[in-house]
């Protein structure tokens, strides 16, 4: 049978979660932001023609 400890110790436990699930989503929607910018960032990048610059003179060093 179920007592009301046992119903309070659910509810308790209920809410941690729920808490715990909001910092993980507030995190996860962070770490998109980041994502989608450092993305924009690369593409223009590469649309410059920045980034093959960089790659050429990089493997120019290492010859």
């Amino acid at each position: 049978m179920i007592g009301p400890q046992s119903t309070e110790v659910a509810k308790r436990l209920l809410q941690q979660n729920m808490r715990v699930l909001r910092t993980v989503s507030q995190d996860l929607e962070e770490r998109e932001k980041r994502l989608v910018r450092m993305r924009t960032k690369l593409h223009g990048l590469e649309n410059s023609g920045t980034l093959l610059n960089v790659r050429q003179r990089s493997a120019t060093r290492r010859q």
